[in-house]
């Protein structure tokens, strides 16, 4: 019987000790932000949690310091700019693997560069990082395309010199996207890739169990040391009060936190000191299907604007987390400008717009959305306030690869969109009111837009100008060309707030939401 007792006091202890092995560094449970990602393939990534992974697994020329989103060396170890600032020059680290074990060369970033121009492969992303190089209109004519950018040529084995059509201030920070992330051609052009990708990455994917969980594995060859967290799972939780949940029952070590926690969260002596605010340069808004026979009326789009009490979201739905949006450009930057407001709140002048837009009884509108419960919650009190004007609001929730097809489709006459900007400069943001050749925009009118044009050719002004007091001028004003027009409807900028186990280290999360699994350092 003793023996007995004995044996079962060491299986516990063995149960007891797992947890303790996670501690020690060994491995990290996560979760992502919204949902499991749809690709993994780099050149083809779209959404946050596919972010999420690919910071972690793949590399571009250039990284991004964590907590400024400055650029930063990356594959490249070091650059030169010609004076008139349309040739980059990139000398490559030396001895940088593949997860295969390849090296990689200058050929390998040539090949990723193409890939990405191929409009079989790039998304809505590809413009924004290659509209300036060289040879990427040629890829993209609708008749004889190039098959290859003339801008982007291995000099060497060890160098890369990319040529632009004109100065662009933001190249650098471009280059951090994923698009820009290197691949090895063998493993990209297999089968698997979207789900096992080859990159130089500290991780790589080890499985991935469909909405489940991801595991990713230290690369032991990785050009930076290997990392001291040897596994990282990723769990798919969509509904954030249940990573809580999990949190403090020992299940995750990373934990995003939904307002309604919060209050509570800062209230528990240890939890409280648990809770990291994450600085984002973001922005939720409504993008609009602008060929909607109702959506396509500007004074329809700017009563729906009036009619929202922005300052109360924030104070009840958002617990404080946030401050209202008046345009796209968020806090942080310096071309944000604290006294514009084109949409106060105001009911009366909303019904009055509506009537003059032949409403005068209102009408009836359905706001697509995904499953994200603050942006449902958002949503729940922008139908309520905005009833007040007599707009009937339907808010239609959908699984979000569901939403993210029909958006991109339009089949939808206003949309929910949280943007978190990829690096921090205003043209990552105010692309989202400009023209495009595929994707939601183009299929939602913004290139048919009266304002198309005169936008465009100031987004592309603005990209060539150096940075300064004149070009966040002329943000501002493209920022105002289409809140003038009511062309997208801003409600909030928010924060994000996640539950950090603390042995993880200080650096855990960085400026863009991202888990760093590779920059912690386990207490032991």
């Amino acid at each position: 019987m003793k023996y007995l007792s004995r044996l079962l006091f060491l299986i516990l202890l063995v149960l007891l000790v797992v947890p303790v092995l996670a501690q020690n560094g060994v491995t990290v449970t996560a979760a992502f932000l919204e949902n499991e990602p749809l690709t993994l393939d780099p050149q083809k990534a779209q959404q946050a949690d596919e972010f999420q992974v690919l910071y972690n697994v793949c590399e571009g020329l250039v990284a991004y310091d964590p907590a400024t989103l400055a650029p930063v060396p990356g594959l490249a170890e070091s650059w030169t700019v010609s004076d008139d600032g349309t040739v980059y020059t990139f000398k490559l680290r030396q001895g940088v693997k593949f997860h295969n074990g390849r090296e990689m060369t200058a050929d390998d970033v040539v090949y990723t560069f193409n890939r990405l121009g191929n409009p079989n492969t790039g998304t809505s992303y590809t413009s924004l990082l290659l509209n300036n190089v060289a040879g990427f209109a040629d890829m993209r004519a609708k008749e004889n395309a190039a098959a290859e950018l003339s801008g982007v040529k291995a000099v060497d084995a060890n160098t890369v010199e990319i040529t632009l059509t004109a100065p662009t201030a933001s190249f650098l920070n471009q280059l951090t996207l994923p698009g820009g992330m290197i691949v090895a051609k063998e493993a990209a052009e297999a089968d698997g890739f979207n789900e096992k990708p080859v990159c130089t990455g500290p991780f790589m994917v080890q499985e991935w169990t469909r909405q489940s969980q991801l595991t990713l594995a230290a690369f032991a060859d990785y050009w930076g040391g290997a990392p001291a967290v040897k596994t990282a799972v990723i769990k798919v939780i969509p509904q954030q009060s249940q990573q809580v949940i999990e949190y403090e029952a020992g299940g995750l070590d990373v934990a995003w936190v939904p307002e309604p926690d919060l209050s509570r969260l800062r209230d528990d002596a240890t939890l409280s000191t648990q809770l990291k605010d994450i600085p984002v340069l973001n922005v939720f808004h409504l993008r609009i299907n602008l060929k909607d026979p109702v959506m396509s009326n500007e004074k329809v789009r700017k009563a729906f604007g009036m009619a929202i009490d922005r300052q109360t979201i924030i104070d009840t739905v958002l617990q404080g987390q946030g401050v209202p949006a008046h345009g796209l450009i968020p806090p942080g930057l310096s071309a944000y400008d604290p006294n514009y407001d084109p949409f106060p709140y105001d009911i009366e002048g909303a019904k009055a717009l509506l009537a003059e837009a032949g409403y005068p009884d209102g009408l009836d509108l359905t706001v697509r959305t995904g499953q994200i419960e603050t942006e449902n919650r958002v949503m729940a009190a922008v139908q309520q306030q905005v009833a007040d004007a007599g707009i009937r609001l339907t808010v239609n929730s959908t699984e979000k690869s569901v939403y993210d097809e029909d958006r991109a489709n339009c089949n939808m006459q206003l949309g929910t969109i949280s943007w978190g900007m990829d690096y921090p400069d205003p043209d990552n943001v105010l692309f989202l009111i400009g023209p495009a050749s595929s994707g939601s925009r183009f299929n939602c009118g913004y290139s048919d837009s009266p304002q198309a044009a005169e936008i465009a050719d100031k987004l592309a002004q603005g990209s060539k100008m150096a940075v300064g007091p004149e070009r966040d001028q002329l943000y501002r004003d493209i920022e105002r060309i289409a809140m003038d027009a009511a062309l997208v409807i801003p409600i909030y900028h928010g924060k994000r707030t996640a539950l950090v186990n603390p042995r993880l280290g200080e650096t855990t999360i960085d400026a863009n939401s991202i888990i760093r699994f590779a920059l912690m350092q386990p207490a032991s």
